[in-house]
């Protein structure tokens, strides 16, 4: 069991020091991901603002030409809408992090039953 003890303690430690790896990669994706969300929770209520704002100067335009004899033109078009956050391409990323860890868990798992053994 001497000659099988040695060689699992440095593969033991490579796995381990793999699993470390990965969980600290998986850290900093959740941080980037509630990074994400914060900076598009910001986005969402500028846009808000802005549209408050704009309705309440259209609603203003509009009182002003009532009062003015001329026809009123018809509204500007509405603006569009802010791209959505790609949290696709970072679920995926989440995903094989979280299954290469488990990956190597499992191996560390059976190095330490080997080395039981």
């Amino acid at each position: 069991a001497g000659r099988g003890a040695a060689a699992a303690d440095p593969q033991r430690a490579v796995l381990e020091g793999r699993l470390m790896s990965l969980q600290q990669e998986l850290d900093f994706a959740r941080l980037d991901h509630r990074a994400a969300q914060t900076r598009s929770e910001e986005l969402e209520a500028e846009l808000s603002k802005a549209i408050a704002e704009r309705t309440a100067l259209a609603e203003e335009l509009e009182c002003a030409r009532a009062s003015s004899s001329s026809p009123p033109p018809p509204p500007p078009p509405p603006p569009p809408p802010p791209p959505p956050v790609d949290s696709e391409e970072l679920c995926s990323l989440k995903e094989a992090l979280e299954a290469s860890r488990q990956e190597a868990q499992g191996e560390l798992a059976r190095a330490q039953e080997r080395h039981a053994a």
